[in-house]
């Protein structure tokens, strides 16, 4: 399965498990410091920050187990973990900061602007994600397209930890 978004970043583009995000935040207040501020949720599994740099309308594809080549650099990896009828929301990050500060991590009681984007019925556990980019130029314009590789795991990936966050 292959999903397909087109969205703006505001900088950085955030990867959610909608319910790891409201079950954090209900006990912790949102630390505006980035990346620094959510590294904690990063190496938890909740949440997949990519810092674009830009603020322009980029293309994000999420793959899930499709296996294949990827036509893009491989920027690295991370890990996430989606509980039993979670979704995988996806946003910029304006709405990300007003959902954890204000909302306290409830996605639902969000006012988004743009329409939502996100992925559910998805398979509970944790999952191994690999994050591809590459520049689509198409006459004068160009745009980035990040490439999400998700392949569910039995067990959590302990080999990764991180102290910084991918830009793209």
């Amino acid at each position: 399965m292959i999903k397909k978004f087109e969205t703006e970043t505001e900088g950085v583009l955030v990867l959610v498990s909608k319910k790891g995000l409201q079950n954090y935040y209900e006990k912790n207040d949102f630390d505006y410091s980035y990346p620094e501020g959510i590294l904690s949720l990063v190496n938890t599994g909740i949440v997949l920050p990519i810092t674009t740099e830009s603020t322009d309308l980029i293309n994000v594809n999420i793959r899930f187990e499709e296996g294949g080549d990827i036509d893009g650099i491989q920027f690295g990896q991370c890990k996430l973990f989606l509980e039993e009828e979670d979704t995988l929301q996806i946003l910029n990050h304006a709405d990300f900061t007003m959902i954890c500060d204000y909302n306290k991590g409830d996605i639902d009681k969000y006012e988004f602007y743009y329409d939502q984007q996100f992925v559910n019925d998805l398979k509970k556990g944790w999952y191994l994600v690999t994050l591809f980019g590459k520049i689509i130029e198409d006459g004068d314009n160009k745009q980035i397209e990040i490439i999400f590789d998700l392949i569910w795991l039995a067990e959590e990936p302990f080999f990764i930890q991180h102290s910084d966050v991918y830009v793209v």
